[in-house]
C-alpha cells in the first residue's frame, strides 16, 4: 500500500513538473524574449489534466504576469520646447488701386492768329485776318506798323507813312484801319518807316529833309495827336545825330535801344556798312556787316531783316541776335522772300513770296522748326506789289 501511494505521488510530481514546463516555455515563446526555438518534449496526454490555476495554487508558485512588448516603434518628441520666433505682422497690401492720371490728348498745333497790315502798288494798305479774310483798306498810305502789344482793336496801334493824300504826314489808326489822326511836319511827306515804341508812347521814323542834312532818326510822342513839329533827334554818345546817306529803317526794340542800317557815318567816317543797335547816348554795336541788310522787325532780343546778299533778285528773310549778334538764314528760295513781320506772341515770321508763281504770304517759326509753310494767297483784287516794295516796304503783324 505504501508502495501504491507513492508510485501515485512520483507519478503526480512528475506531471506536474511537465505541465510546468510546459507553461513556462509557452510563455516564454509568447514574450518572444529567445530567438532560439524552444525545446519540444513529448508529453503523455494525462487521462484528466488537471486545471492549470490549481495546480498552481497547489505548487505554491508565484504567480508570473506576462509582460506584453510593442512591436511597433515608438518616436520619441524631445522635450525642449522650441524657441519661439518673434510673431512678424503680415504686410497688408491695399487693394484699392491709385487714380490714375487721365491720358491727355497731345497740345495742338499753335496756330497764327491776328492781322496783317500788308502794303501795295499804289499807295495802298491791305488789312486782313491772318487767314486771309478782308478788313478794310487804307489808301494814301505806306510802310504800316502795329503797335504789338495794343490791349484791343479801338486803341490807336497802326501807324503808316502818309507819302501821299489824303495823309501827308504820319497817320494813325486803330486795329482795324479805321479813326485816323495825323501826327507831324504838315505839308511833309518825307517822314518815313515809322514804328512804335515797345510800350506805345512814342514814334520812331527817319527823314532826309528835316535839318540833319541826311537820313536822320526821330522820334516823337504818339499821344499828342496835334504834335506838328519836327520831333526829337535820335542821338547816339557824345550827342551825335544817328544818321546816314541812306534810309536807316529803325526799329525799335525793348530799353529804348533802336536797331538800325548804316555806315557809320555818325562817327565822321564811312564805309563801315551793316545793322547797328544802340540806346540812346550811347556808342553803337555792329551786328552785320553788309549794307544791303533791311531791318524790318524786331520782338525782344531778335530782329529779323532782308537782305539780296547772295542774288541781286533774290531776296530771303534772316534773323539776328541782338546780344551775342548770331545771324541765322531763314528762307533760301529761289523766288524773293522779303517784307517780314514778327507775330505780335513772338513765335511767328510772316512774309511775302513769290513761290509757285503767284504773290502769297507765307509764314514760319520764329525759331526756325518749321519750314515756310503759305497762310493764303493775295488776291490780284487787293493789287501787287510796288516795284520797290522788297527794300522800301514790310508786312506788319498785329493782334
Amino acid at each position: 500500500m505504501l508502495l501504491f501511494i507513492g508510485g501515485v505521488s512520483i507519478v503526480v510530481i512528475l506531471l506536474f513538473s511537465v505541465i510546468y514546463f510546459v507553461v513556462w516555455n509557452v510563455m516564454f515563446n509568447f514574450q518572444g524574449t529567445s530567438s532560439a526555438a524552444p525545446l519540444v518534449t513529448e508529453t503523455p496526454e494525462p487521462t484528466d489534466p488537471p486545471q492549470l490555476s490549481s495546480l498552481l495554487v497547489e505548487s505554491g508558485s508565484p504567480t508570473r504576469e506576462p509582460t506584453v512588448e510593442s512591436s511597433v516603434e515608438t518616436t520619441v518628441l524631445p522635450t525642449t520646447e522650441p524657441t519661439a520666433e518673434p510673431t512678424i505682422e503680415p504686410t497688408i497690401e491695399s487693394t484699392v488701386e491709385p487714380t490714375k492720371p487721365p491720358v491727355l490728348p497731345p497740345p495742338l498745333a499753335p496756330t497764327p492768329t491776328g492781322k496783317l497790315a500788308i502794303p501795295l502798288a499804289g499807295a495802298k494798305i491791305i488789312i486782313a485776318d491772318v487767314n486771309g479774310t478782308f478788313i478794310n483798306q487804307i489808301n494814301g498810305a505806306r510802310q504800316p506798323n502795329y503797335w504789338k502789344f495794343a490791349a484791343d482793336d479801338s486803341q490807336p496801334q497802326l501807324v503808316v507813312n502818309g507819302a501821299n493824300a489824303p495823309f501827308d504826314q504820319l497817320g494813325v489808326f486803330d486795329g482795324r484801319g479805321s479813326t485816323p489822326h495825323e501826327i507831324g511836319n504838315p505839308g511833309l511827306t518825307s517822314h518815313s518807316h515809322p514804328v512804335w515804341s515797345v510800350d506805345g508812347s512814342r514814334i520812331l521814323y527817319d527823314d532826309n529833309v528835316l535839318g540833319c542834312g541826311a537820313w536822320c532818326a526821330y522820334w516823337r510822342d504818339s499821344t499828342k495827336s496835334n504834335d506838328t513839329g519836327d520831333g526829337q533827334i535820335f542821338v547816339a554818345s557824345g550827342n551825335r545825330p544817328i544818321v546816314g546817306a541812306n534810309p536807316l529803317y529803325p526799329q525799335w526794340t525793348t530799353e529804348d535801344r533802336i536797331v538800325f542800317r548804316s555806315c557809320a557815318s555818325w562817327a565822321g567816317g564811312g564805309g563801315d556798312c551793316g545793322l547797328w543797335v544802340t540806346a540812346p547816348y550811347s556808342e553803337p554795336t555792329k551786328l552785320t556787316n553788309n549794307a544791303n541788310h533791311i531791318p524790318t522787325d524786331v520782338y525782344g532780343d531778335t530782329a529779323v531783316f532782308v537782305s539780296n546778299e547772295v542774288s541781286g533778285d533774290d531776296w530771303n528773310v534772316y534773323a539776328v541776335n541782338l546780344l551775342d549778334h548770331t545771324v541765322r538764314q531763314l528762307t533760301s528760295h529761289p523766288s524773293p522772300d522779303g517784307l517780314a513781320t514778327i507775330s505780335p506772341d513772338g513765335r511767328w515770321i510772316a512774309f511775302v513770296s513769290q513761290r509757285d508763281n503767284s504773290l502769297a504770304i507765307w509764314y514760319l517759326a520764329l525759331d526756325d522748326s518749321t519750314p515756310p509753310q503759305k497762310l493764303f494767297d493775295i488776291p490780284p483784287s487787293w493789287g501787287t506789289l510796288a516795284p520797290d516794295a522788297w527794300y522800301e516796304e514790310k508786312l506788319s503783324w498785329g493782334r
